[in-house]
């Protein structure tokens, strides 16, 4: 299930090294003393150099490091709460999307208790900062920039500190800015242009499910009647339109408003068995094992057959309710994907854009309402786009069960999915049979189920380079076997380093050369809390060309079979699969070779 969210994951960010940090942290406390148990205000100013940013307190995309502060556990001080400004979303050429970032100068506040044992006197809140810097193309390794916040332990009158920094920390947020936007405008237009044409094309495909389809003729028909006795032929729908518009509009704010709740619901492993158990029997209602529909009780309380342009906005408004059975998984899948954003304009466009498709059929035909009589009758065809309907709910649920699953059952999965659909839709369902122009459209479920189904396992197989953690001790055993040795440093925030996870990692040449190789792999995306393996390859591989303590990934480094790095070869960026053959081929040659030109570094 993809709309184009993951823009951020297809282009290149690689990490420049700095001599210095494009940010600084400075540490405040309100009042210059506290009694034992009782708490005070700190605030943290993070400057961030022109140019630069960090991410936000919540990411856009959860790979990329949170901007956070935290307390030492064994200071004698407890933080008890923390305000974070609102991230600013701004457009990165590279990315083709926004990410939500702080620059500039920004405010974090906190309060803090201070702790019933502690002495009398001076005392000093050990603190951290843990920010991840990036530009408009790249990206720095994450840091935590320590902090210290000095105040005085004991009983008497506090004195106010700082007021001038404390009176803007609970109303502070980054100034709006153009920076990062220049560029970015066309691809990103296009990127929305095409999200918004699918989304447009859904709400009108969900004009087909058996839910709503059969019901088109017998509200235009209702508002046909109406406007002879008196009603608007154009007004009576636009009113069933705008109340479509108005629900699912509302649906999308209320999604981007409750994102941070429902993104920690879905970290829950019930909360996700639930909803793809409960997509899951939809789809087997679809495929006729049992029936789910609204009660009729509910039905008509909700408008139908009320008159004029109120009866005509409630039918609207309510619409959603009794088509639930059909588009209700489909919207929901929408919702998980603004939630994600969290972006209250995405959710009014996307939804509107939504509701849109749904409601033009309604308007097209009540303006023209003699076309009503050549639409096709229901019957049939309409049993077929049900089952269709309920192999695409199927993809749907494993979608949502997908996190409690082993990762490598999605692709198999939705290619036994997309053969299945294809192979009985267009073979053995003997629905839809005597319709003429729906054998064409069987003839193109097969082509697309049979075709998808065999790009999905190709793409399962596709295992990549099987990389094993790095230790010290497998390169004594490298170089006692006289292999060479392939090392990978790589962290999760890192783009190109998922780029080539699925494209140069991936290429068969590349598997094929780099059996004559011994395969690590660091991971640094946790820098601030190092494991002893990561320690030692800094100590070892990571000082670049200036001497500097150095491991930004992403890092391709080679030894050759007597363990000693080759400096020529080491690659400093993402690389295609010709790069990465040519710097292969070399080190398995020896450390005489190089490669001419190049640089180890950006």
């Amino acid at each position: 299930m993809s709309l184009p969210f993951l823009a951020p994951f297809l282009l290149a960010l690689a990490a420049l090294p700095q001599d210095e940090p494009p940010y600084r942290a400075e540490p405040f406390v309100a009042v210059d003393r506290v009694a034992p148990g009782g708490t005070f205000r700190i605030a943290v100013r993070l400057e961030v150099e022109p140019g630069w940013h960090t991410q936000s307190h919540k990411p856009t995309d959860p790979n990329f490091i949170a901007t956070t502060l935290e307390l030492a556990k064994d200071s004698g001080f407890t933080l008890r709460d923390a305000s974070y400004p609102p991230g600013k979303e701004v457009n990165f050429p590279i990315l083709g999307g926004k990410l939500s970032v702080y620059d500039g100068t920004v405010l974090i506040g906190a309060t803090v208790e201070a702790g019933k044992g502690l002495a009398a006197g001076p005392a000093r809140a050990r603190g951290t900062l843990r920010v991840q810097a990036c530009d408009d193309k790249s990206c720095l390794a994450p840091e935590s920039l320590p902090l210290e916040f000095a105040i005085e332990i004991g009983p008497g009158e506090a004195k106010a500190r700082h007021a001038e920094i404390f009176s803007k920390v609970s109303s502070s947020s980054p100034p709006a800015s153009a920076a990062g936007e220049g560029g970015a405008e066309g691809g990103a237009e296009e990127g929305l242009l095409a999200t918004l044409l699918s989304i447009f094309l859904l709400g009108l495909a969900l004009n087909l499910t058996p839910c709503v389809y059969p019901v088109i003729a017998v509200t235009i028909g209702f508002f046909g009647r109406q406007a002879r006795s008196g009603g608007g032929r154009f007004f009576l729908p636009l009113c069933y339109a705008a109340g479509i518009a108005v629900t699912f509009t509302a649906l999308g704010v209320v999604a981007a408003l409750t994102g941070g709740a429902f993104g920690g619901l879905l970290q829950n492993r019930w909360v996700l068995l639930g909803l793809a158990a409960l997509i899951a029997a939809f789809a087997l209602s679809c495929f006729g094992l049992f029936e789910m529909n609204a009660p009729i009780w509910l039905l008509s309380r909700l408008g139908g057959g009320k008159a004029g342009p109120a009866g005509a906005l409630l039918m609207g408004l309510t619409m959603g309710v009794t088509a639930a059975p059909c588009v209700g998984p489909l919207i929901l899948t929408l919702i998980v994907a603004v939630a994600t954003e969290q972006s209250v304009t995405k959710g009014l466009v996307w939804f509107g854009t939504l509701s849109a498709g749904l409601a033009l059929p309604y308007v097209f035909l009540g303006a023209f309402s003699g076309s009503v009589a050549s639409l096709p009758k229901a019957g049939d065809w309409t049993d077929w786009v049900k089952k269709l309907l309920g192999f695409i709910l199927l993809g749907v649920a494993l979608w949502f069960a997908n996190p409690l699953l082993p990762s490598e059952w999605l692709l198999p999965g939705l290619a036994l999915i997309c053969g299945a659909a294809g192979i009985w839709l267009a073979i053995f369902e003997k629905t839809g049979r005597g319709s003429r122009a729906l054998w064409a459209t069987r003839i193109a479920v097969l082509l697309v189920g049979v075709v998808g189904a065999g790009a999905l396992y190709a793409r399962s197989r596709a295992e990549g380079l099987v990389w094993r953690e790095y230790e010290p001790r497998l390169l004594a055993e490298a170089a006692a076997a006289r292999r060479p040795v392939f090392i990978d440093v790589t962290a999760k925030w890192c783009v190109p380093c998922r780029k080539m996870e699925e494209t140069t990692f991936k290429d068969e040449r590349v598997i094929e050369k780099a059996r004559a190789f011994d395969l690590l792999r660091v991971d640094v995306t946790d820098t601030g809390n190092p494991s002893e393996s990561v320690r030692e390859a800094f100590d070892r591989f990571g000082t670049d060309m200036r001497g500097k303590k150095r491991l930004d990934p992403p890092q391709l480094i080679f030894l050759d079979v007597e363990g000693k790095e080759i400096p020529s070869l080491r690659a400093g960026r993402d690389l295609d699969a010709e790069e990465l053959l040519e710097r292969m081929e070399k080190a398995h040659a020896g450390p005489s070779v190089g490669v001419s030109g190049d640089s180890q570094f950006r």
